[in-house]
Protein backbone atom coordinates (compact mmCIF):
# COMPACT_ATOMS: atom_id res chain seq x y z
CA UNK A 1 0.00 0.00 0.00
CA UNK A 2 1.44 3.35 -0.97
CA UNK A 3 1.17 6.19 1.51
CA UNK A 4 0.23 9.13 -0.71
CA UNK A 5 -3.09 10.64 0.40
CA UNK A 6 -4.05 11.62 -3.15
CA UNK A 7 -3.21 10.58 -6.69
CA UNK A 8 -3.93 11.98 -10.13
CA UNK A 9 -6.35 10.22 -12.49
CA UNK A 10 -6.80 11.95 -15.84
CA UNK A 11 -5.38 15.13 -14.29
CA UNK A 12 -7.88 15.12 -11.40
CA UNK A 13 -6.91 14.74 -7.78
CA UNK A 14 -8.73 11.93 -6.02
CA UNK A 15 -9.14 12.44 -2.28
CA UNK A 16 -9.54 9.59 0.18
CA UNK A 17 -13.15 8.98 1.19
CA UNK A 18 -15.09 6.60 3.41
CA UNK A 19 -17.66 4.31 1.78
CA UNK A 20 -20.26 2.09 3.44
CA UNK A 21 -22.00 -0.88 1.86
CA UNK A 22 -22.91 -4.53 2.15
CA UNK A 23 -20.38 -7.34 1.76
CA UNK A 24 -22.16 -8.27 -1.49
CA UNK A 25 -21.75 -4.77 -2.97
CA UNK A 26 -19.09 -4.05 -5.58
CA UNK A 27 -16.41 -1.82 -4.11
CA UNK A 28 -15.58 1.28 -6.18
CA UNK A 29 -12.29 1.47 -8.08
CA UNK A 30 -12.35 5.16 -8.98
CA UNK A 31 -11.48 6.58 -5.58
CA UNK A 32 -8.53 8.11 -3.80
CA UNK A 33 -5.65 6.24 -2.26
CA UNK A 34 -6.29 5.33 1.36
CA UNK A 35 -10.07 5.39 0.95
CA UNK A 36 -11.96 3.21 3.40
CA UNK A 37 -14.82 0.79 2.68
CA UNK A 38 -16.76 -0.58 5.64
CA UNK A 39 -19.08 -3.54 5.19
CA UNK A 40 -22.04 -2.65 7.40
CA UNK A 41 -23.29 -6.25 7.61
CA UNK A 42 -19.94 -7.77 8.67
CA UNK A 43 -18.03 -4.85 10.20
CA UNK A 44 -14.98 -5.64 8.05
CA UNK A 45 -13.02 -2.63 6.81
CA UNK A 46 -10.89 -2.26 3.70
CA UNK A 47 -8.24 0.27 2.62
CA UNK A 48 -7.81 1.18 -1.06
CA UNK A 49 -4.46 1.02 -2.86
CA UNK A 50 -4.88 3.40 -5.82
CA UNK A 51 -1.69 2.29 -7.56
CA UNK A 52 -2.58 -1.41 -7.49
CA UNK A 53 -6.32 -0.69 -7.82
CA UNK A 54 -7.01 -3.12 -4.95
CA UNK A 55 -8.93 -3.12 -1.68
CA UNK A 56 -7.00 -4.62 1.27
CA UNK A 57 -8.75 -5.97 4.36
CA UNK A 58 -7.81 -4.28 7.62
CA UNK A 59 -8.44 -7.55 9.48
CA UNK A 60 -5.00 -8.85 8.46
CA UNK A 61 -6.43 -12.17 7.32
CA UNK A 62 -6.66 -11.28 3.62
Amino acid sequence: MVTEPEYIDNEKYMSARTYYGLSTDTKPLLCGNGSIFIEIDTGIGYLFDAVGQEWHSTSGGE
